[in-house]
């Protein structure tokens, strides 16, 4: 392999791993929305916090 192609290689991999991170974690999102994982989740977590803050706020 020529040096040319292992420099561009080695330039390009983070790039490719960021836009790779980025796309698995927009898929990611667009999966919990569609099924309303995360409301659900934070309608679990909203009374835990308010009961967690509860004494702090009084």
């Amino acid at each position: 392999m020529p040096a040319v192609f292992k420099g561009i290689i080695k330039s390009e991999t983070e790039n490719i791993l960021k836009a790779y991170t980025i796309t698995r974690y927009k898929y990611e999102v667009s999966a919990l929305k569609k099924h309303n994982i995360i409301e659900k989740t934070v309608n679990k977590l909203k009374p835990m916090i308010i009961n967690g803050l509860a004494p702090y706020l009084s």
